[in-house]
């Protein structure tokens, strides 16, 4: 498929698996297995994958955020809410939805209430070229955006955001001026005076919602598209290109992670920290979905500086 300046790259569009040589493989025989056992037993989303890993342990801590902890159940909680908002957004399967954020945890919601709607999030940043941000917006035909509030005071002059229908703004003025522990008793400063209509703070577009288990969503499987992210490879700075990522590939590295397949160590309580801008696909498979999928906790940093690395890993 086309999108924006270039081919989208379509992961595993023409093959069943990934093809692989018995001579290059240890166990093949084991790697087929996993592989089919993916297809049979585990053809859904990438939000049923987490929550099929997570069902009986909802009590441990998944997302840390400067000191605010949250735990499974209420990081689903979220999840379920932010999915039922979509849908009465009229948010459908294979929708796109744009999203311009920085690490938080409405990140990690968004990106589970969109897997469980069927739907698909396109990860950008301000950063990019303003022509390339304009060929984005046009090219997704997409109602709605989420974005965090250091990356929409970067983009909001942008006249092409005037024709997204709802902005959904991540307040985190806060966390990014003080640059240091966020506790449990701060609370995010909201956008301040908010005269356009077709602006909502986070908290706002979901308090207006109630999880509905009445809400009916689409089935997905493996091979549906989830998210697209972009990467710089051998582009022009500013234009980099568009990879679309289906649900079967996080749920098929997640899977090569577990103890048995890797011969690695369980990952047990450990924190991986999400700093990686958004847009890029290492951040969503390594340190958010791999990560959820061991059962351990995403530490999430919206700073990216190499000057804040070290104090973002003290945090």
């Amino acid at each position: 498929s086309i999108y924006t300046r270039g081919i989208v790259m379509n992961i595993y569009a023409n093959e069943k698996f990934p093809s692989y040589e018995k001579k290059h493989v240890k166990n093949y025989k084991k790697v087929e297995k996993a592989l089919t056992e993916i297809d049979l037993n585990h053809n859904w989303s990438w939000y049923d994958e987490v929550y099929f890993r997570w069902k009986n342990d909802l009590n441990k801590l998944a997302i840390y955020f400067r000191g605010y902890e949250i735990t499974g159940r209420e990081m689903f909680e979220k999840a379920d809410i932010l999915a039922c908002a979509l849908k009465k957004k009229g948010i459908r399967k294979g929708d796109e939805i744009l999203a311009c954020m920085a690490n938080c945890p409405e990140a990690i919601y968004l990106l589970l209430a969109v897997s469980k709607c069927g739907a698909i999030v396109n990860f950008w940043s301000s950063k990019f070229d303003r022509h390339f941000i304009k060929e984005i917006i046009e090219g997704s035909n997409s109602r709605i955006l989420f974005a965090t509030s250091d990356e929409w005071n970067n983009i909001k002059e942008l006249p092409i955001c005037e024709n997204i229908e709802t902005k959904i703004i991540v307040p985190l003025d806060a966390v990014l001026k003080k640059r240091d522990v966020w506790h449990n008793e701060e609370k995010l400063k909201e956008v301040d005076n908010i005269c356009d209509k077709t602006i909502a703070t986070f908290s706002d577009f979901i308090n207006c919602t109630e999880k509905n288990k009445q809400i009916k969503f689409d089935k997905c499987t493996l091979d549906d598209p989830f998210t697209i992210t972009y990467t710089s490879g051998s582009t022009k700075i500013g234009f980099p290109k568009a990879i679309i990522h289906k649900n079967r590939a996080y749920i098929s590295i997640a899977r090569f992670h577990d103890p048995d397949l890797s011969r690695m160590p369980a990952m047990r309580n450990m924190r991986g920290l999400a700093h990686i801008p958004l847009h890029s696909n290492t951040n969503i498979a390594s340190a958010i979905s791999d990560t959820l999928c061991q059962k351990c906790t995403v530490a999430c940093e919206p700073i990216y500086e190499a000057d804040f690395f070290a104090k973002s890993l003290a945090i």
